[in-house]
């Protein structure tokens, strides 16, 4: 087996790989990242040479970008796509021990964020090489119980569709609305925002968030900007105002309605990024909720790791549930985290720091 770099002579190669895995995202090209001159983005192939054909039999992509720890900007890479973790051959499993091997020789500081179906098979191995593995917490928020019965109910037309007659008469709109007063409401009246792109607004917040978290990818206005970029319609970016000054940011991904009702059954929406001041984040949070519950949609789901900002969003209306992701620490890393007396609920981690706008299914 050799584990090398990928490169356009092993394209016909790679892509019959990547087309038995199914990854939307394993035969995009690396410039759906955006341009940036801070992230570097590398795809390591593994080839059984033994095969006839030789074949592609495990992949994973690093993103190496910054972060800052307790103050301090350091480099850290992202495995955003480990592959062949007996995905496509069971035979092939112990390719992913190979996998994560090289990567770590590689890349020492390394985090990864892991959702279905390949969440038990690399926690597994995760934990065979030392790594540390923690929930990162998932939150929901219901706006519209109608469209949410129904998706529940697909199975069982008849009850599917008396949920959405229920829905269409307005029998449910009492229990929406208790759901809405159980929510807090703001103390301060913030200014949100809907902007195209960040800028040197969002820097000044940035200063002053970063030292308020323990470990976090820096979110200045030049990663944000490449992680979301205008050129994407599907993400609305807010940011917070109190007194003329940002206090707090957060970029939703909204797809169409009729595209989310036909894929889904249901408009739900993706809260990817929120962040506030320590001295503003409830009511930062509270705000953004009775922002959402005023548009037309019918759930908001959100991955975040911050304690203190998870409890703000709970105290807003957001209920924890059965959490899709874990994050994956190597030990170097963790070492370092340990060292600076920084857990899970001091990191800020969301699903944006993983594969950018295709891992959050965005068609670009």
């Amino acid at each position: 087996m050799r584990f090398v770099a990928y490169d356009q002579s092993y394209e016909a190669m790679y892509l019959r790989f990547a087309s038995k895995v199914g990854r939307a995202s394993l035969g995009r090209p690396f410039g759906y990242y955006g341009a940036s001159d801070t992230t570097v983005v590398r795809r390591h192939i593994l080839i059984d040479d033994g095969a006839d054909p030789p074949a592609v039999i495990g992949a994973v992509t690093t993103k190496v970008q910054d972060y800052v720890l307790a103050g301090q900007t350091i480099r850290v890479a992202v495995a955003t796509y480990p592959i062949g973790l007996g995905v496509v051959e069971p035979k092939y499993a112990m390719a992913g021990v190979l996998i994560f091997r090289k990567l770590l020789e590689s890349h020492p500081l390394n985090i990864l964020g892991t959702g279905p179906p390949e969440t038990n098979t690399v926690a597994k191995l995760c934990s065979m090489l030392g790594w540390r593995l923690s929930p990162v917490p998932y939150l929901f928020m219901a706006r519209r119980i109608a469209p949410l019965a129904a998706k529940q109910l697909a199975t069982r037309p008849a009850l599917a569709a008396v949920a959405r007659l229920a829905g269409r008469l307005g029998l449910l709109a009492p229990f929406e609305a208790v759901m809405h007063r159980r929510a807090r409401r703001p103390a301060v009246k913030y200014d949100i925002d809907c902007v195209a792109g960040f800028d040197a607004e969002l820097d000044g917040w940035w200063q002053a968030y970063a030292e308020e978290i323990g470990f976090g990818l820096i979110r200045d206005s030049r990663q944000m900007n490449t992680m979301f970029p205008a050129t994407i319609g599907a993400f609305e970016r807010l940011l917070f105002r109190s007194s003329g000054r940002v206090v707090g940011f957060a970029v939703l991904l909204i797809p169409k309605p009729e595209d989310a009702r036909q894929a889904m059954g249901a408009n739900v929406v993706t809260l990817v990024e929120f962040g506030a001041l320590n001295a503003h984040l409830e009511d930062a949070a509270a705000a953004l909720a009775q922002r959402l519950w005023r548009q037309r949609l019918d759930a908001v789901i959100v991955n975040h790791s911050h304690g203190k900002t998870v409890e703000a969003l709970q105290a807003a209306g957001f209920v924890p549930r059965s959490t899709n992701m874990v994050l994956a620490v190597s030990p170097a890393l963790q070492a370092r985290l340990d060292a600076a007396g920084v857990g899970l609920s001091g990191m800020v981690i969301t699903r944006a720091d993983g594969d950018g706008p295709i891992g959050l299914g965005v068609d670009l």
